[in-house]
């Protein structure tokens, strides 16, 4: 287990999957987090499974609500002490052939997955939120190993892998790191909707098989902690060994 312990960590899409699963470990290490999600329950229902459930904060919002983000992080540091960490997790993933795009589910993929991670780090880069830190956003295997109907989400995941590597010159003078874990497929309810043939035809190239949210999760600890003090803008592959098409 990285040891990883007493950071004050903001976690989006906390409500299940990886995040989930990050803010009930960042909590089993005595770290404070703030879960943001857009369903409440939901966010309740993670709160329940973490360790010392009271030093927490839960934080309704959906990441494309752009004018809330203002009243997040001030409610984030309502108590005085800033951000050590935010790890961005919510994203969404509608396989789509070509013929079928619109413009509404290209500009939600792009924005949920991509835009909103910008905005987010634009927000902990303020002296007023952090001194400095670690960011970690999450990538997928699809933006290096093709997929049919997900032009979409590997171009968001994409854009999300450049943009890390050139914020990364401009945070650095901020004592700031960012990085990305490139994800293959992973045991989450986004991996149970994909249609059995589909998901079989993945891990047939995954040569260590399906990956557990707590994988991703030591990975994402290892880049928010000191041991990967000199790791930026670089993206760091939990795939299961995905080495071909």
């Amino acid at each position: 287990m990285i040891e990883y312990t007493g950071h004050k960590i903001l976690v989006t899409g906390a409500s299940s999957g990886i995040g989930q699963n990050l803010a009930i470990a960042l909590a089993d290490r005595d770290n404070q987090v703030i879960l943001c999600a857009r369903d409440r329950e939901k966010l309740e229902q993670t709160l329940e499974q973490m360790k010392n459930p009271g030093q927490h904060k839960i934080l309704p919002m959906d990441v494309t609500h752009w004018d809330e983000y203002q009243n997040l992080f001030d409610e984030a540091v309502l108590d005085g002490r800033k951000l050590d960490g935010l790890v961005h997790c919510a994203g969404i993933a509608n396989p789509t052939p070509i013929r079928m795009l619109n413009d509404k589910m290209i500009s939600e993929t792009l924005n949920t997955n991509y835009v909103s991670f910008l905005c987010l780090v634009r927000m902990f880069a303020k002296k007023k939120y952090a001194d400095s830190g670690s960011i970690v956003a999450l990538s997928s295997i699809n933006t290096h190993y093709v997929q049919k109907y997900m032009s979409v989400y590997a171009a968001s995941k994409a854009a999300l892998e450049a943009s890390v590597r050139t914020m990364a010159l401009e945070l650095s003078e901020k004592k700031i790191r960012i990085n990305t874990v490139v994800c293959g497929a992973v045991h989450t309810p986004m991996a149970e909707r994909t249609p059995k043939e589909d998901l079989d035809k993945i891990l047939s190239k995954q040569m260590l098989g399906m990956i557990e949210p707590e994988n991703i999760s030591e990975a994402i600890l290892f880049l928010l902690s000191e041991s990967s003090a000199y790791m930026t803008g670089r993206e760091l592959y939990v795939d299961g060994g995905r080495l071909g098409q």
